[in-house]
């Protein structure tokens, strides 16, 4: 049976890929069984995929602590399509699963979502350090899941696409790597 969020990252993927072709990063696909050394400079995001809205099951409590609340809206985010043929949104992952006020004025199309990672680093991303904690906090009690790691490395203008198959294989590989 085909995984109904392929599609979805599928044209996550497309739309990271451009943008970074365009500017001048050559991309690389990545597995949690490849090895890639990350510099101190990486720029990470974490995103969760979702066939849609009602496939949204929250991983750990959104009620974040107040740092964690921070790393989680610069870095953790969730993509999905609402009907066959739909644009993919994104949004922080938090704001779709935890009723705190008017969902839709923080979603964004995958094409917004691609440009603002290569040019707000500071809203779309966490520093690998700030990476590394906050998977640690997420890690604690996460079910198996879809997810991606998009690495932006700026000096060697290289975008990384990490796919795992859970929360916790997606840490344990930036682990290793950092």
């Amino acid at each position: 049976m085909p995984n109904p969020v392929q599609p979805i990252a599928n044209e996550f993927d497309s739309y990271l890929q451009d943008r970074a072709q365009r500017q001048g990063y050559q991309v690389r696909w990545l597995f949690t069984d490849n090895a890639w050394p990350l510099p101190g400079s990486a720029r990470v995001a974490l995103v969760e995929f979702a066939a849609s809205l009602t496939d949204m099951a929250p991983r750990r409590d959104v009620t974040a602590p107040g740092a964690m609340r921070d790393l989680h809206d610069r870095g953790h985010f969730i993509a999905w399509a609402g009907e066959a043929g739909a644009l993919v949104q994104v949004n922080v992952h938090r704001h779709e699963l935890g009723g705190d006020g008017d969902l839709a004025a923080g979603r964004i199309g995958v094409r917004t979502f691609a440009e603002e990672f290569f040019t707000q680093a500071q809203a779309r991303s966490l520093s690998l350090t700030e990476s590394l904690a906050y998977l640690d906090w997420l890690t604690g009690d996460a079910a198996p899941s879809m997810v991606e790691l998009a690495i932006r490395l700026p000096e060697s203008r290289e975008l990384l696409l990490v796919r795992a198959p859970s929360l916790q294989a997606a840490a344990a590989w930036l682990r290793r790597h950092a």
